[in-house]
């Protein structure tokens, strides 16, 4: 009787519980952190190439980038820093910009003594423009992108040391 009555209750509560868009939102946010390859408009949207990487730090960075043959075993000052960006694979992917994206530049520019101006805001027109000017290296730095509902919400330059 009791397990049938814990059947029961877990029945009627699943079947008379509902998830809020909040809940499906949430369920449908995932971060990638890439390269941008190229930005590009099409059909009044903007789109970005972007070719993902994992961040790898410590044992498990060298680790990798022994196994992608980029160190020597035992020589442990062949990763700078203490973190790999491995790209394991040539594949991209197509994400979709929300031109109302949160984006924050770490390298964008600098104050007077020369350090960079951390968690700094710029327009979405600005970060495109970054990467439509050809003497720039935008596509050396890594992005954190956040996509939520299909859509590119938040933009963030990751730092690299």
């Amino acid at each position: 009787l009791l397990v049938g009555g814990w059947l029961g209750f877990f029945y009627w509560h699943r079947s008379n519980s509902t998830a809020t868009q909040k809940d499906v939102d949430l369920m449908n946010v995932r971060e990638i952190l890439a390269f941008v390859r190229a930005v590009e408009r099409q059909d009044g949207r903007y789109y970005a190439t972007v070719d993902p990487v994992d961040w790898l730090i410590g044992d498990q960075a060298l680790l990798e980038a022994q196994a992608d043959g980029l160190c020597q075993a035992g020589n442990t000052d062949c990763i700078n820093n203490g973190f790999y960006l491995r790209n394991a694979t040539t594949t991209t992917e197509m994400v979709l910009l929300d031109p109302e994206a949160l984006i924050e530049m770490q390298t964008v520019s600098v104050t007077a003594s020369g350090t960079p101006r951390w968690a700094e805001a710029i327009t979405f027109q600005s970060w495109v423009d970054l990467f439509n000017n050809s003497s720039g290296h935008w596509d050396e730095i890594p992005f954190r992108f956040t996509v939520k509902g299909g859509e590119v919400t938040a933009i963030r330059e990751q730092y690299l040391p």
